[in-house]
């Protein structure tokens, strides 16, 4: 008899302990693309699986192991860590993506700063004093007569 061995999990929803039953879907390991019945395909070379293959065959609560610390991603989290290096592009997208905000954010508050200086850049009433005023006044005046 050919081995058929999909597994019902059990009440405890963990692979592996003793509530777990063999329930089959009739169609025998050899041949069945999914042998656990977890909706990821078996992987066609054992030493080589690609991300939509089943990195646990046999397990019907596991299919990843992006970190390859041999245990499924779903009973032990990844870390932040293990999210980088597990996809290093996304990763790469998202700090780009915070770069260009706090870019964006500080050039936002600098301008903000830039209209500033640019009005004081603009303002020469502090170089000149009273008497410089009343010095021209007066020239003009001799000017005229």
């Amino acid at each position: 008899m050919p081995v058929d061995n999909e597994t019902d999990v059990g009440a405890d929803g963990v692979f592996g302990t003793d509530d777990d039953v063999i329930v089959g879907d009739g169609l025998c390991n050899a041949i069945d693309p999914d042998d656990d019945g977890d909706g990821y395909p078996d992987p066609v070379d054992i030493n080589n699986i690609l991300d939509e293959e089943d990195a646990f065959q046999y397990d019907p609560t596991e299919w990843d192991d992006h970190n390859a610390d041999g245990s499924g991603d779903n009973g032990v989290e990844l870390t932040i860590l293990d999210d980088i290096s597990a996809e290093p592009a996304k990763a790469a997208g998202v700090g780009i993506g915070v770069f260009i905000a706090a870019l964006g954010l500080s050039r936002m508050f600098r301008g903000s700063e830039e209209d500033d200086e640019f009005d004081d850049e603009h303002d020469y009433t502090d170089e000149f004093d009273d008497e410089d005023l009343e010095e021209v006044v007066d020239d003009e005046d001799v000017d005229e007569n």
